[in-house]
C-alpha cells in the first residue's frame, strides 16, 4: 500500500497518476478541500470531518478503513500436535513390546476384523502416551516469523511496560536481529526448494510464496457397501485367474516373514505420503510398532483350503481392508485408479512388498 498525502492549494494529482484514488470528500479549510489523501487501493476508507486542532484553520480529517483485516476476518485454526520426544516414543515402543498380540490373533474371525483391532490399539496407545499440544494459527502469521521469535517480542513489550529503557534498548536491538535472521533463514529455505531439484519441493515452494491452497471436495456417497464392492471390482478387474483350481505339482513351503524383512519395509515408509483409514502411517515408521504384531500370523488368519498361500494375506487384505476414504472429487471408476493408496491402509501397502 501506497499513500500520498499534502496540502495541494490549486493542484491536482489526478491526471498524474490516474491509478491513485483520493479519499478527502469533506472541506478541510472554510468550503474547500485542500489537505487530499491518494492511496493505491480503490475503496480502502472512509472518510469523517472532525474538529481543527487549537487554533489551526484546517480542519482534522479521519480516514476509517472500510475493509476488515485478515486478523478480524477469519477466526484462528485450532490445532493439536503431537509432541513426539525420543522418550514418549521409547515409552511407546515399549508399550507394544509388552503386549500380547495373541490375545488380538486369536479372538479375530478373519484378517479385517484383526486389522482394525491391532489399527484401533495403536492408536488408542498413541493418545494415551504421546501428548499434544493446542496451538492456535492466526490467519496474519507470517510465515518466517518462529516461537523463539515470538518469544522476543513478547519480551521486548514486556520490558517496555516495566519502563525500563536502558534494557529496552538492548532487547529492541536484539529483536531486530532475530527479525533480520528469521527472515535470511526463511529466504534460504525457499531458495533451497528450488535449488534441489525435486519438483515436490519447488511446488510447496511455489504454493508458499503465491499462497495457493486448494479447494478440498468430497464424494457424496449414497451407499457405501456398495460403493466399495464397485470400487474393488475396479482394481481387481485384471486378476481373471482363479487360483482356486490351480493344482500345485510341488508341495510349497509355509509362509514366513522376518523380523527383519519387516522392520526394513517399515523403515522405508514415507510418512508425506496418504496414511489411508488407518492414520497410523507415521506411528508405524516411529516406533515399527507392527514388527510386534508378527505379520507372519496373519497368513493362516487369511490362509483358506485350496488357495496357493502366495496369493493370501495380501490380496485378501487389500479385497477386504478397502474403504472409501476419498478427498478428491474423483466420481467415476476410470478416475479411480490413482487413489488406490488412500483407500488402503498402510499394513496393506507393506504386505505388498514383503
Amino acid at each position: 500500500m501506497k499513500i500520498i498525502l499534502g496540502d495541494f492549494n490549486h493542484c491536482s494529482l489526478d491526471s498524474a497518476l490516474p491509478h491513485y484514488h483520493q479519499y478527502v470528500s469533506c472541506p478541510t479549510r472554510g468550503d474547500r478541500t485542500l489537505d487530499l489523501c491518494y492511496c493505491n487501493i480503490p475503496d480502502a476508507y472512509k472518510c469523517v470531518p472532525l474538529a481543527p486542532l487549537r487554533d489551526s484553520d484546517h480542519n482534522n480529517v479521519q480516514l476509517i478503513p472500510k475493509y476488515k483485516p485478515l486478523l478480524k476476518r477469519a477466526k484462528p485454526a485450532v490445532k493439536v500436535v503431537k509432541k513426539w520426544t525420543s522418550d514418549a516414543t521409547l515409552q511407546l515402543q515399549e508399550c507394544f513390546e509388552k503386549t500380547d498380540w495373541d490375545v488380538f490373533i486369536n479372538n479375530c474371525t478373519d484378517i479385517n476384523e484383526l486389522t482394525d483391532t491391532i489399527s484401533s490399539y495403536i492408536l488408542f496407545c498413541e493418545e494415551n502416551i504421546i501428548k499434544g499440544e493446542t496451538i492456535k494459527v492466526y490467519p496474519n502469521n507470517k510465515p518466517w516469523v518462529t516461537r523463539e521469535l515470538k518469544e522476543a517480542i513478547i519480551n521486548k513489550n514486556n520490558k517496555f511496560k516495566e519502563n525500563n529503557i536502558e534494557v529496552f534498548k538492548k532487547i529492541n536491538w536484539k529483536t531486530k536481529s532475530k527479525i533480520k535472521e528469521c527472515k535470511r533463514k526463511y529466504k534460504e529455505r525457499m531458495e533451497s526448494y528450488f535449488e534441489s531439484g525435486n519438483s515436490k519441493q519447488t511446488w510447496e515452494g511455489m504454493k508458499k510464496m503465491t499462497g495457493y491452497q486448494s479447494v478440498k471436495t468430497s464424494v457424496n456417497v449414497e451407499n457405501e457397501s456398495e460403493y466399495v464392492n464397485d470400487l474393488n471390482e475396479f482394481y481387481v478387474r485384471f486378476d481373471c485367474y482363479d487360483f482356486k483350481e490351480e493344482q500345485i505339482s510341488e508341495e510349497m513351503t509355509e509362509l514366513r516373514i522376518s523380523e527383519d524383512e519387516v522392520q526394513k519395509s517399515l523403515l522405508n515408509i514415507n510418512v508425506n505420503k496418504s496414511c489411508g483409514p488407518d492414520y497410523i502411517n507415521d506411528l508405524h515408521r516411529q516406533c515399527r510398532v507392527i514388527s510386534d504384531v508378527r505379520l507372519s500370523d496373519a497368513a493362516p488368519a487369511g490362509h483358506k483350503p485350496g488357495v496357493p498361500r502366495r496369493r493370501l494375506p495380501w490380496q485378501a487384505w487389500d479385497a477386504l481392508k478397502t474403504s472409501p476414504k476419498f478427498g478428491g472429487g474423483f466420481q467415476t471408476k476410470l478416475r479411480l485408479v490413482h487413489r488406490e493408496n488412500n483407500a488402503v491402509p498402510t499394513l496393506c501397502r507393506i504386505c505388498r512388498h514383503p
